[in-house]
């Protein structure tokens, strides 16, 4: 019989509803907080430090993982540093598209910040994640906004406008169907894929001379490596202070490899990719 595949939606659909029915009973080393009371199955987790808070956006194409996905390297940053992490939630875009999430992170660090005062706040985004964060600093920016200090971009997906066609094929990497579905759930609107909020690479002049200090990591077994690549060079030529490092790793090894910080920590893999967010946190602590 023939072997049936299970489509992304189903797949992203089930995986975040089992998630969300059993989120009161996983284990995290994080503080589980309802921020909004509007949508109270987001739950984003807390990891107490010091007065500087790091914002983590996990990856996922928009519509996969979850902020437990991050837990370990949450964790190890906010002991490492002395720093409070907010590891934050937002729906899967199967079941909301643009802009949900980015409202769902705004409304969610607006109300976090209420009740704690931070002097300093750094973004990180991995992936899409990477995406979500720099739309974030855009909305608030155009809002007048500039609390962000830095901002730390791991393997960014940064231009939707892009078809799978036109991607660089990488062999273990995702296909052209499940990239395209990314795109879709995301951005149902072809027309609108260029739209800065959806695809920052299309981020003005203007708006792009005022973001904070930035760090990029690329991976060379990525078919998106091209968007941290171009990125940085439109920061530089906004005279941004940024730093741009090219990996020779496969595109997610960060948030794959320090799931096992504390359990395999001296793994040569989990090392690197230690070395790796010890440079970027370093970098946005430190840069003015």
């Amino acid at each position: 019989m023939p072997i049936e595949f299970e489509s992304t939606y189903a797949r992203a659909k089930r995986d975040d509803e089992g998630y969300r029915k059993t989120i009161s009973s996983l284990d995290s080393w994080g503080e589980k907080l309802h921020l909004l009371s509007s949508t109270p199955d987001l739950c984003s987790f807390y990891y107490p430090g010091g007065d500087t808070l790091i914002i983590n956006i996990h990856g996922g194409g928009f519509c996969h993982k979850h902020p437990l996905d991050d837990d370990a390297l949450c964790k190890y940053i906010a002991q490492t540093y002395c720093v409070s992490v907010l590891n934050v939630d937002f729906s899967s875009s199967v079941k909301w598209g643009f802009p949900v999430q980015i409202v769902e992170i705004d409304r969610q660090i607006h109300a976090f910040l209420e009740e704690r005062k931070m002097k300093k706040i750094i973004l990180l985004g991995h992936s899409s994640g990477a995406n979500l964060a720099c739309a974030l600093l855009e909305r608030r920016l155009k809002n007048g906004d500039r609390r962000f200090d830095s901002l730390v971009l791991n393997y960014p997906f940064l231009d939707l406008s892009i078809e799978a066609k036109n991607r660089p094929m990488r062999e273990g990497l995702w296909p052209d169907d499940l990239y395209e579905d990314w795109l879709r759930f995301y951005s149902p609107n072809k027309n609108n894929r260029k739209d800065p909020m959806i695809s920052p690479l299309y981020i003005s002049k203007h708006v792009a001379k005022f973001f904070p200090s930035t760090y990029i990591v690329s991976c060379e077994y990525d078919r998106i490596q091209s968007d941290a690549i171009r990125f940085s060079q439109i920061l530089k030529d906004a005279k941004v202070d940024v730093r741009y490092y090219a990996t020779k790793e496969r595109h997610g090894f960060i948030e794959r490899h320090m799931k096992d910080i504390y359990r395999l920590p001296n793994e040569p893999s989990v090392r690197f990719a230690k070395s790796i967010v010890d440079q970027e946190i370093v970098f946005a602590l430190t840069t003015k």
